[in-house]
């Protein structure tokens, strides 16, 4: 692992990117990166990342401090977890990036840190303006390989603030001044909270007295995010049904914005807006004030129940977002909570699937067609197949077509049913288990939690559970990031490759001596493929008998038209010894015999045939023509011999000796 799969899990999860980068020398050449990731609340750092080139090795080592608590030490024994290398104090841990580093341990610990982040985030007036140290320090990185000292944990110092911090601490504490001057301690009005120093009445006549009992509903104190969620929730209940019609288009950009955070202008401009989205009117509107519209509802604020909420959400997405109205950015969050709204409302699993991410539920779908494989058709494979591998199968010629396609999808069934390494399949190789880890539902909204949901296990798809067990959530999925892409490209190109060559199907693509593991599967499924269509290719004899009496009166006919009187005489002598059945000596015993396709004259003309005799008069007796007779017998028997068995030249009838044994078997004897 390093650092960039942790800051794109940062940037993906929290919306946070790396700030405050910086070099440091060593002469005039580089030797340490630093950069810093802060909490999107507070602005407080919360992971120290630095990138140091070692002369020694000739390559670049990563380490990180992360603001999880020093309880993470004491609870692993992970040999890349140790003490800090830069920062101090007891809420800072080091971890070492490098081939044995866990993600998901280090993607835990950054949320645990996340999270504290939120929850340290609390501003008294009594330490408002109070000047703080820097927690950084400047230490030399260890050896590679070694593990830093783990310092005893220190009473921390106090933090340096920004001018940011100091202008927002501020702007509270003079809020909170003025909430108590005008309220009094008690929250009454007071007399004075109208007259200025110079005895002048202040102009209050502009602002509606429901946004003045609005603000006066802001509970201060403890400022965690709990608390500012619970404080939104009831200025939002409260202020439900309002309607306002003094437009507000200016620009203002917050994290976690809510009404406290807006001025009187900003405010009003924000209920303004709401009214007219209310009517079907979608107006542009600065995209922060548009998250407080979603996190109304994601609380039931404006909504019956957690059904309408959800409703309405879809509506928002398609008049707001899809119309280009918003910012496109916006509708990957708005996914996440509506699909977590759903869940923590226990609303059934397809309605939830019918709010949740498009691209989420069809890799779930493909997930489990190629986990289940037996059960899946060749066309659902093969779209899982295309679903995970990305657009280079689908611009392969041979996936283009439908030969191509179902040979793809059998390659898969093949190897998923035989290839095995480290006792593995070849579907948890590509694909990981399917593993349990801490989720967080609407942690990055504003949601008030109202109450505490019941204990209960929500299964969203086959291959996506949700488990709420003692006071946690969990989630229970593949995660993509344990994916192996180059082992499934590994398969499906070397698919392609001899695909291509079988279908005569575009360029050929480069044998990789990577991929000889796969070769014997997509050998196996084209040699099967070339069998079966030899098999359909092979002609096959259709005689129609339907018209056969007919024919049958018109040849004796003519045959009548053309014997001498010889001919005639000889047909006279020969109808009056009628030939003798086949001994027991020559077909065997046969007391009854088996069943056949063939009538009892076919069986017959058959039995003459195997014992040498002539059948001549006998076919003349029956007005057959030979010809006629040959293929009505060989048609009968094409299913037990798969071959022509009898053969005419003119007159004559001949009896393949290939299958003599066949025929006696037929008949129900056997060649002495």
């Amino acid at each position: 692992m390093d650092i960039s799969e942790l800051t794109a899990y940062a940037e993906k999860k929290y919306h946070i990117g790396e700030v405050n980068r910086r070099m440091e020398l060593s002469g005039s050449r580089p030797v340490t990166r630093l950069s810093t990731l802060l909490h999107p609340r507070s602005g407080k750092p919360v992971a120290l990342l630095i990138r140091h080139w070692d002369f020694e090795l000739g390559d670049e080592v990563q380490f990180c401090d992360l603001k999880c608590g020093h309880a993470s030490l004491l609870r692993s024994s992970e040999p890349w977890l140790t003490a800090p290398y830069r920062m101090k104090g007891a809420d800072w841990v080091g971890i070492r990036f490098g081939a044995d580093t866990v993600h998901e341990a280090v993607f835990q610990l950054f949320d645990e840190a996340m999270q504290a982040g939120q929850d340290r985030y609390t501003i008294t007036l009594g330490s408002a303006f109070k000047p703080q140290a820097s927690e950084y320090r400047e230490t030399p990185l260890p050896p590679p390989g070694t593990r830093p000292r783990r310092e005893a944990p220190k009473k921390p110092e106090p933090e340096q603030l920004t001018l940011q911090g100091l202008i927002e601490k501020a702007m509270n504490a003079a809020e909170a001044l003025v909430h108590t001057f005008t309220l009094g301690p008690e929250g009454r009005e007071t007399p004075y909270r109208d007259t200025p120093l110079t005895g002048e009445r202040r102009e209050t006549a502009g602002i509606p007295e429901k946004l003045r009992e609005m603000r006066r509903l802001y509970e201060y104190g403890a400022h965690t995010f709990g608390q500012t969620c619970k404080n939104f929730y009831v200025q939002g209940k409260f202020m439900e049904d309002y309607e306002d019609d003094a437009p507000w288009n200016g620009e203002i950009r917050l994290y976690y914005p809510s009404y406290h955070d807006l001025r009187l202008e900003q405010l009003r401009g924000y209920f303004t807006w709401r009214t007219a989205l209310r009517r079907g009117e979608f107006r542009p509107i600065a995209t922060s004030l548009a998250y407080i519209y979603v996190y109304e509802l994601l609380n039931d604020i404006g909504a019956a129940d957690a059904e309408d909420s959800l409703r309405k959400l879809r509506e928002f997405e398609i008049g707001y977002l899809d119309s280009g109205i918003g910012e496109g950015d916006m509708r990957r969050n708005l996914r996440r909570w509506m699909l977590e709204k759903a869940v923590v409302s226990g609303l059934p699993p397809e309605t939830a699937r019918e709010y949740a991410d498009p691209d989420m539920l069809l890799r779930d779908e493909a997930l489990a067609a190629l986990r289940e494989y037996r059960a899946r058709t060749d066309g659902e494979i093969f779209r899982a197949l295309l679903t995970l591998a990305g657009s280079k199968l689908s611009r392969s010629p041979a996936a283009q077509s439908e030969e191509g396609q179902r040979l793809f999808a059998r390659v898969w069934r093949l190897a998923a049913a035989k290839e095995r390494q480290e006792g593995k399949t070849l579907f948890t190789l590509c694909f990981g288990g399917c593993r349990s880890h801490r989720w967080d539902p609407l942690a990055n909204a504003l949601y008030y939690w109202r109450k505490r949901p019941a204990a209960a296990a929500y299964e969203l798809d086959e291959v996506r559970t949700y488990t709420f067990n003692g006071g946690i959530w969990t989630e229970k999925c593949y995660q993509e990031r344990s994916f192996d892409k180059k082992l499934l490209e590994g398969l499906l190109h070397e698919t392609d490759r001899q695909l291509r060559l079988y279908l005569d199907l575009g360029r050929r693509l480069q044998e990789k001596p990577e991929e000889a593991w796969a070769a014997a599967y997509v050998e196996a499924v084209i040699e099967e493929d070339r069998q079966a269509r030899a098999e359909a290719e092979r002609k096959k004899v259709v005689i129609d008998l339907s018209g056969l009496e007919r024919i049958r009166r018109d040849a004796l006919e003519t045959r009548d038209s053309l014997l001498t009187e010889e001919d005639l005489r000889e047909a006279e002598e020969t109808d009056a010894e009628p030939p003798p059945a086949p001994t027991e000596a020559e077909t065997g015993p046969s007391p009854e015999a088996p069943e056949t396709p063939l009538d009892r004259e076919q069986r017959e003309l058959l039995t003459l045939l195997v014992r040498g005799e002539p059948v001549k008069g006998w076919l003349a007796e029956r007005r057959w023509m030979p010809t006629v007779a040959v293929d009505a017998i060989n048609e009968a028997l094409y299913d037990e011999i798969g071959d022509s068995a009898l053969e005419c030249d003119g007159d004559e009838i001949t009896l393949a000796e290939d299958y003599r044994e066949d025929i006696l078997r037929i008949l129900g004897g056997t060649e002495k």
